[in-house]
Protein backbone atom coordinates (compact mmCIF):
# COMPACT_ATOMS: atom_id res chain seq x y z
CA UNK A 1 0.00 0.00 0.00
CA UNK A 2 2.97 2.45 0.87
CA UNK A 3 3.95 1.75 -3.02
CA UNK A 4 0.64 1.88 -4.48
CA UNK A 5 0.34 5.37 -2.32
CA UNK A 6 3.53 7.14 -3.98
CA UNK A 7 2.29 6.39 -7.08
CA UNK A 8 -1.02 7.92 -6.77
CA UNK A 9 0.59 11.12 -5.17
CA UNK A 10 2.03 11.44 -8.35
CA UNK A 11 -0.45 11.16 -10.38
CA UNK A 12 -3.04 12.82 -8.22
CA UNK A 13 -0.74 15.90 -8.72
CA UNK A 14 -0.15 15.77 -12.41
CA UNK A 15 -3.50 15.19 -13.38
CA UNK A 16 -5.66 17.70 -11.94
CA UNK A 17 -3.37 20.09 -12.91
CA UNK A 18 -3.69 19.33 -16.47
CA UNK A 19 -6.56 18.99 -16.32
CA UNK A 20 -6.70 22.69 -14.61
CA UNK A 21 -4.73 23.86 -17.15
CA UNK A 22 -6.67 22.28 -20.85
CA UNK A 23 -9.37 20.03 -19.35
CA UNK A 24 -10.14 16.48 -19.92
CA UNK A 25 -10.59 15.89 -23.73
CA UNK A 26 -7.45 17.20 -23.78
CA UNK A 27 -5.94 14.06 -23.14
CA UNK A 28 -7.35 12.40 -26.26
CA UNK A 29 -5.09 15.00 -28.33
CA UNK A 30 -7.69 15.26 -30.88
CA UNK A 31 -6.11 16.28 -34.52
CA UNK A 32 -7.83 18.60 -36.72
CA UNK A 33 -7.13 16.58 -39.72
CA UNK A 34 -8.85 13.37 -38.60
CA UNK A 35 -11.81 14.97 -36.62
CA UNK A 36 -12.84 16.72 -40.10
CA UNK A 37 -12.16 14.36 -42.45
CA UNK A 38 -15.84 12.74 -42.05
CA UNK A 39 -19.12 13.78 -41.31
CA UNK A 40 -20.64 10.98 -40.41
CA UNK A 41 -21.21 10.80 -36.86
CA UNK A 42 -23.12 13.89 -35.00
CA UNK A 43 -21.28 13.08 -31.93
CA UNK A 44 -17.72 13.47 -33.07
CA UNK A 45 -19.10 16.01 -35.54
CA UNK A 46 -20.23 18.38 -32.32
CA UNK A 47 -16.20 18.69 -31.50
CA UNK A 48 -15.14 21.60 -31.17
CA UNK A 49 -11.86 21.82 -29.50
CA UNK A 50 -8.72 20.09 -31.32
CA UNK A 51 -4.64 20.65 -30.10
CA UNK A 52 -3.09 19.74 -33.58
CA UNK A 53 -3.38 19.38 -36.97
CA UNK A 54 -2.77 15.69 -36.58
CA UNK A 55 -3.21 14.96 -32.73
CA UNK A 56 -2.14 11.79 -31.63
CA UNK A 57 -3.00 8.14 -31.05
CA UNK A 58 -5.55 8.78 -28.37
CA UNK A 59 -7.77 10.50 -30.59
CA UNK A 60 -8.75 6.98 -32.10
CA UNK A 61 -9.90 5.65 -29.03
CA UNK A 62 -11.42 8.48 -28.06
CA UNK A 63 -13.75 8.51 -31.49
CA UNK A 64 -14.64 4.29 -30.95
CA UNK A 65 -16.07 5.03 -27.39
CA UNK A 66 -18.17 7.91 -28.67
CA UNK A 67 -19.48 6.50 -31.52
CA UNK A 68 -18.06 2.64 -32.02
CA UNK A 69 -20.23 2.76 -35.66
CA UNK A 70 -18.97 5.71 -37.24
CA UNK A 71 -15.90 6.22 -35.16
CA UNK A 72 -13.77 4.34 -38.33
CA UNK A 73 -14.76 7.05 -40.89
CA UNK A 74 -12.96 9.17 -38.76
CA UNK A 75 -9.79 7.53 -39.06
CA UNK A 76 -8.56 8.04 -43.19
CA UNK A 77 -6.20 11.09 -43.81
CA UNK A 78 -4.43 10.65 -47.55
CA UNK A 79 -3.25 7.69 -47.97
CA UNK A 80 -3.59 6.27 -44.25
CA UNK A 81 -6.10 4.15 -42.62
CA UNK A 82 -5.74 3.67 -38.72
CA UNK A 83 -9.45 2.31 -38.60
CA UNK A 84 -8.54 -1.82 -38.30
CA UNK A 85 -6.06 -1.23 -36.39
CA UNK A 86 -7.49 0.73 -33.53
CA UNK A 87 -10.38 -1.35 -33.74
CA UNK A 88 -8.24 -4.50 -33.05
CA UNK A 89 -7.30 -2.90 -29.33
CA UNK A 90 -11.28 -2.76 -28.48
CA UNK A 91 -11.05 -3.22 -24.74
CA UNK A 92 -10.05 0.36 -23.81
CA UNK A 93 -11.99 1.84 -26.20
CA UNK A 94 -14.99 -0.66 -25.58
CA UNK A 95 -14.70 -0.29 -21.99
CA UNK A 96 -14.91 3.17 -21.94
CA UNK A 97 -18.18 3.94 -24.06
CA UNK A 98 -20.02 1.63 -21.81
CA UNK A 99 -18.62 2.79 -18.48
CA UNK A 100 -19.67 6.49 -20.02
CA UNK A 101 -23.03 5.28 -20.77
CA UNK A 102 -22.25 6.48 -24.64
CA UNK A 103 -22.41 10.08 -23.01
CA UNK A 104 -19.66 12.80 -25.06
CA UNK A 105 -19.56 15.08 -21.94
CA UNK A 106 -18.35 11.34 -19.67
CA UNK A 107 -16.10 9.66 -22.12
CA UNK A 108 -13.32 11.66 -21.43
CA UNK A 109 -13.35 11.63 -17.53
CA UNK A 110 -14.40 7.95 -17.74
CA UNK A 111 -11.33 6.93 -20.39
CA UNK A 112 -8.81 9.14 -17.88
CA UNK A 113 -10.04 7.65 -15.16
CA UNK A 114 -9.25 4.09 -16.19
CA UNK A 115 -5.86 4.36 -16.93
CA UNK A 116 -5.49 5.67 -13.73
CA UNK A 117 -7.00 2.58 -12.31
CA UNK A 118 -4.96 0.64 -14.65
CA UNK A 119 -1.81 2.33 -13.30
CA UNK A 120 -2.97 1.73 -10.06
CA UNK A 121 -3.85 -1.74 -10.49
CA UNK A 122 -0.61 -2.68 -12.20
CA UNK A 123 1.40 -1.36 -9.76
CA UNK A 124 -0.45 -3.05 -7.12
CA UNK A 125 0.07 -6.48 -9.13
CA UNK A 126 3.67 -6.09 -9.25
CA UNK A 127 4.53 -5.16 -5.57
CA UNK A 128 2.35 -7.95 -4.37
CA UNK A 129 4.20 -10.60 -6.97
CA UNK A 130 7.61 -9.15 -5.10
CA UNK A 131 6.33 -9.57 -1.87
CA UNK A 132 5.17 -13.09 -2.60
CA UNK A 133 8.71 -13.74 -3.87
CA UNK A 134 10.16 -12.49 -0.82
CA UNK A 135 11.69 -8.96 -2.57
CA UNK A 136 10.73 -5.03 -1.49
CA UNK A 137 7.74 -3.99 -3.16
CA UNK A 138 9.26 -0.38 -3.72
CA UNK A 139 10.77 -2.12 -7.35
CA UNK A 140 6.92 -1.72 -8.56
CA UNK A 141 7.17 1.76 -8.40
CA UNK A 142 9.75 1.57 -11.27
CA UNK A 143 6.80 0.64 -13.42
CA UNK A 144 3.80 3.04 -11.70
CA UNK A 145 6.62 6.18 -12.54
CA UNK A 146 7.62 4.74 -15.50
CA UNK A 147 7.85 8.06 -18.23
CA UNK A 148 6.78 5.81 -20.88
CA UNK A 149 3.88 5.12 -18.73
CA UNK A 150 3.22 8.43 -17.43
CA UNK A 151 3.09 9.49 -21.32
CA UNK A 152 0.69 6.72 -22.18
CA UNK A 153 -2.02 8.41 -19.32
CA UNK A 154 -1.83 11.81 -20.36
CA UNK A 155 -2.32 10.99 -23.50
CA UNK A 156 -5.68 7.96 -23.29
CA UNK A 157 -3.93 5.48 -24.80
CA UNK A 158 -4.55 1.63 -24.20
CA UNK A 159 -0.92 0.45 -22.68
CA UNK A 160 -2.25 1.47 -19.44
CA UNK A 161 -4.79 -1.59 -19.66
CA UNK A 162 -2.79 -3.72 -21.15
CA UNK A 163 -0.22 -4.07 -18.71
CA UNK A 164 -2.21 -4.25 -15.97
CA UNK A 165 -4.16 -7.08 -17.45
CA UNK A 166 -0.73 -8.64 -17.87
CA UNK A 167 0.70 -7.77 -14.34
CA UNK A 168 -2.93 -9.84 -12.92
CA UNK A 169 -1.81 -12.47 -15.94
CA UNK A 170 1.23 -13.40 -13.85
CA UNK A 171 0.19 -12.67 -10.90
CA UNK A 172 -2.73 -14.85 -11.14
CA UNK A 173 0.45 -17.59 -12.73
CA UNK A 174 2.54 -17.53 -9.72
CA UNK A 175 -0.55 -18.65 -7.72
CA UNK A 176 -1.41 -21.42 -10.43
CA UNK A 177 -4.67 -20.23 -11.46
CA UNK A 178 -3.77 -20.69 -14.96
CA UNK A 179 -7.01 -20.57 -16.74
CA UNK A 180 -7.59 -16.96 -14.70
CA UNK A 181 -4.00 -15.85 -16.28
CA UNK A 182 -4.59 -17.21 -19.65
CA UNK A 183 -7.70 -15.12 -19.81
CA UNK A 184 -6.52 -12.01 -18.42
CA UNK A 185 -3.53 -12.56 -21.36
CA UNK A 186 -6.35 -12.57 -23.65
CA UNK A 187 -8.23 -8.98 -22.15
CA UNK A 188 -4.67 -7.86 -22.86
CA UNK A 189 -4.04 -9.03 -26.48
CA UNK A 190 -7.28 -7.46 -27.28
CA UNK A 191 -6.26 -4.26 -25.61
CA UNK A 192 -2.96 -3.63 -27.41
CA UNK A 193 -0.98 -6.60 -28.66
CA UNK A 194 2.48 -5.52 -27.24
CA UNK A 195 1.68 -8.19 -24.26
CA UNK A 196 2.55 -11.06 -26.74
CA UNK A 197 5.88 -11.35 -24.81
CA UNK A 198 3.97 -12.55 -21.59
CA UNK A 199 2.15 -15.21 -24.09
CA UNK A 200 5.66 -16.69 -25.04
CA UNK A 201 6.84 -16.67 -21.97
CA UNK A 202 4.86 -18.14 -19.83
CA UNK A 203 3.91 -21.03 -22.77
CA UNK A 204 7.95 -21.81 -22.37
CA UNK A 205 7.51 -22.00 -18.89
CA UNK A 206 4.87 -24.31 -18.91
CA UNK A 207 6.88 -26.19 -21.75
CA UNK A 208 5.60 -26.74 -24.91
CA UNK A 209 3.32 -30.01 -24.38
CA UNK A 210 -0.80 -30.16 -23.97
CA UNK A 211 -0.43 -27.82 -21.04
CA UNK A 212 1.43 -25.21 -22.77
CA UNK A 213 -0.21 -25.49 -25.93
CA UNK A 214 -3.46 -25.21 -24.70
CA UNK A 215 -2.41 -22.12 -22.41
CA UNK A 216 -1.23 -20.32 -25.69
CA UNK A 217 -4.63 -21.39 -27.31
CA UNK A 218 -6.63 -19.67 -24.73
CA UNK A 219 -4.75 -16.65 -24.14
CA UNK A 220 -3.98 -16.32 -28.27
CA UNK A 221 -7.53 -17.35 -30.11
CA UNK A 222 -9.59 -14.29 -29.12
CA UNK A 223 -7.26 -11.99 -29.99
CA UNK A 224 -7.31 -13.61 -33.66
CA UNK A 225 -10.52 -14.08 -33.94
CA UNK A 226 -11.51 -10.85 -33.72
CA UNK A 227 -9.10 -9.34 -35.81
CA UNK A 228 -10.07 -12.25 -38.74
CA UNK A 229 -13.17 -11.00 -38.28
CA UNK A 230 -12.23 -7.08 -38.58
CA UNK A 231 -9.98 -7.85 -41.57
CA UNK A 232 -13.18 -9.40 -43.39
CA UNK A 233 -15.51 -6.38 -41.97
CA UNK A 234 -13.18 -3.57 -43.17
CA UNK A 235 -11.21 -4.85 -46.25
CA UNK A 236 -8.05 -3.79 -44.04
CA UNK A 237 -5.04 -5.32 -41.68
CA UNK A 238 -5.24 -4.83 -38.60
CA UNK A 239 -1.44 -5.52 -38.21
CA UNK A 240 0.77 -1.89 -38.13
CA UNK A 241 3.28 -2.32 -40.91
CA UNK A 242 6.59 -1.43 -39.54
CA UNK A 243 7.77 -0.17 -42.92
CA UNK A 244 11.29 -1.41 -43.27
CA UNK A 245 10.87 -4.70 -45.35
CA UNK A 246 13.46 -7.20 -44.55
CA UNK A 247 15.35 -5.01 -42.59
CA UNK A 248 13.01 -5.28 -39.88
CA UNK A 249 14.35 -8.55 -38.81
CA UNK A 250 18.21 -6.71 -38.32
CA UNK A 251 18.91 -6.14 -34.27
CA UNK A 252 18.51 -2.64 -33.40
CA UNK A 253 17.70 -1.43 -37.03
CA UNK A 254 14.93 0.12 -35.28
CA UNK A 255 16.86 2.85 -34.06
CA UNK A 256 20.14 2.92 -36.24
CA UNK A 257 17.47 3.75 -38.85
CA UNK A 258 17.27 7.29 -37.46
CA UNK A 259 21.30 7.90 -37.45
CA UNK A 260 22.35 10.59 -37.38
CA UNK A 261 20.23 10.98 -33.83
CA UNK A 262 18.40 14.06 -32.79
CA UNK A 263 18.06 14.84 -28.94
CA UNK A 264 15.14 12.70 -28.56
CA UNK A 265 16.83 9.81 -30.31
CA UNK A 266 19.97 10.17 -27.79
CA UNK A 267 17.60 10.24 -24.75
CA UNK A 268 15.54 6.96 -25.97
CA UNK A 269 18.89 5.01 -26.32
CA UNK A 270 20.79 5.93 -22.90
CA UNK A 271 17.11 6.22 -20.93
CA UNK A 272 14.84 2.86 -22.72
CA UNK A 273 17.49 1.25 -24.93
CA UNK A 274 20.76 0.76 -23.08
CA UNK A 275 19.43 0.32 -19.36
CA UNK A 276 16.96 -2.52 -20.59
CA UNK A 277 19.36 -4.25 -22.89
CA UNK A 278 21.71 -4.35 -19.83
CA UNK A 279 18.39 -6.40 -17.74
CA UNK A 280 18.37 -8.10 -21.39
CA UNK A 281 22.04 -9.22 -20.68
CA UNK A 282 21.43 -9.97 -17.26
CA UNK A 283 18.30 -12.41 -18.20
CA UNK A 284 20.72 -14.41 -20.50
CA UNK A 285 23.11 -14.79 -18.07
CA UNK A 286 20.37 -16.56 -15.74
CA UNK A 287 19.24 -18.56 -18.95
CA UNK A 288 23.06 -19.93 -19.22
CA UNK A 289 23.06 -20.68 -15.85
CA UNK A 290 19.79 -21.97 -15.77
CA UNK A 291 18.54 -20.01 -12.74
CA UNK A 292 14.97 -18.48 -12.36
CA UNK A 293 14.37 -19.91 -16.10
CA UNK A 294 10.54 -18.36 -15.72
CA UNK A 295 11.67 -15.12 -14.71
CA UNK A 296 14.66 -15.11 -17.19
CA UNK A 297 12.33 -16.04 -20.29
CA UNK A 298 10.33 -13.24 -19.48
CA UNK A 299 12.92 -10.63 -19.48
CA UNK A 300 14.68 -12.01 -22.82
CA UNK A 301 11.74 -12.24 -25.01
CA UNK A 302 10.29 -8.81 -24.13
CA UNK A 303 13.63 -7.61 -24.03
CA UNK A 304 14.00 -8.74 -27.62
CA UNK A 305 10.95 -7.90 -29.07
CA UNK A 306 10.52 -4.29 -27.66
CA UNK A 307 14.31 -3.04 -27.53
CA UNK A 308 16.41 -5.49 -30.25
CA UNK A 309 13.99 -5.58 -32.62
CA UNK A 310 12.13 -2.50 -32.38
CA UNK A 311 10.53 -1.57 -35.35
CA UNK A 312 11.64 1.94 -37.01
CA UNK A 313 7.45 3.03 -37.40
CA UNK A 314 7.52 2.64 -33.21
CA UNK A 315 11.12 4.47 -32.89
CA UNK A 316 9.49 7.73 -34.67
CA UNK A 317 9.82 9.26 -31.33
CA UNK A 318 10.63 9.00 -27.93
CA UNK A 319 7.09 8.64 -26.47
CA UNK A 320 6.40 5.63 -28.83
CA UNK A 321 9.20 3.87 -28.22
CA UNK A 322 8.92 4.30 -24.26
CA UNK A 323 5.76 2.72 -24.14
CA UNK A 324 6.38 0.43 -26.23
CA UNK A 325 9.26 -0.98 -24.16
CA UNK A 326 7.10 -1.02 -20.95
CA UNK A 327 6.83 -5.05 -21.01
CA UNK A 328 10.96 -5.12 -21.46
CA UNK A 329 10.90 -3.22 -18.15
CA UNK A 330 8.47 -5.30 -16.22
CA UNK A 331 10.38 -8.11 -17.62
CA UNK A 332 13.67 -6.15 -16.05
CA UNK A 333 11.12 -5.63 -12.83
CA UNK A 334 10.62 -9.27 -12.51
CA UNK A 335 14.29 -10.84 -12.51
CA UNK A 336 14.27 -8.70 -9.26
CA UNK A 337 14.25 -12.23 -6.84
CA UNK A 338 16.70 -13.22 -9.25
CA UNK A 339 19.03 -10.79 -8.57
CA UNK A 340 21.86 -11.37 -5.33
CA UNK A 341 23.82 -8.06 -5.06
CA UNK A 342 22.31 -5.25 -3.55
CA UNK A 343 24.68 -2.94 -5.65
CA UNK A 344 23.17 -4.47 -9.10
CA UNK A 345 19.78 -3.72 -7.68
CA UNK A 346 20.86 -0.52 -6.95
CA UNK A 347 22.22 0.74 -9.77
CA UNK A 348 19.20 -1.07 -11.91
CA UNK A 349 16.57 0.90 -9.87
CA UNK A 350 18.91 4.41 -10.80
CA UNK A 351 19.01 3.93 -14.93
CA UNK A 352 15.00 2.63 -15.36
CA UNK A 353 13.87 5.14 -13.00
CA UNK A 354 11.99 8.58 -13.55
CA UNK A 355 15.00 10.67 -11.81
CA UNK A 356 17.85 8.76 -14.41
CA UNK A 357 15.43 9.89 -17.82
CA UNK A 358 14.85 13.54 -16.37
CA UNK A 359 19.01 14.32 -15.72
CA UNK A 360 19.57 13.10 -19.16
CA UNK A 361 17.02 14.81 -20.82
CA UNK A 362 18.99 17.83 -18.61
CA UNK A 363 21.96 16.90 -19.70
CA UNK A 364 21.24 16.85 -23.89
CA UNK A 365 19.28 20.01 -23.29
CA UNK A 366 15.63 18.06 -23.93
CA UNK A 367 12.75 19.73 -22.21
CA UNK A 368 12.09 15.95 -19.74
CA UNK A 369 9.23 17.16 -17.66
CA UNK A 370 7.30 18.76 -20.61
CA UNK A 371 8.08 15.74 -23.22
CA UNK A 372 6.49 13.14 -20.86
CA UNK A 373 3.81 14.82 -19.37
CA UNK A 374 1.88 16.41 -22.59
Amino acid sequence: MPVLAVVAAFYAVLIPLRIDQHGTLWFAHIGREFLRSAHTSSKLDSIRSTESDFGYDGQFYFFIGADPEHARDYMHVGTEDQSAIRYARIVYPGLSFVLSGGSLGALPVVMLVLNLIAIGGGTWAVALWLRRRGRSPWFAALYGLWPGMIFAVVRDLSEPLAYCFAALALLAFDRRRIGVSAALLALSLLTRETTIGFVIALVLALGLRRRGLAFFAAAVAPMVAWRVALTLWFGETTIESAHSGLKAILPFYGLYARYPFDAQHRLLLWTVDVPLLIAGVGALVLLARRRHLDLALLAVVNVALFVVFLPKNVTIDWGAAARNATPALLGAIYCVPAVRSRLVLAAGAVLLSPLWYLLVAYLLGVRGWYLMTT
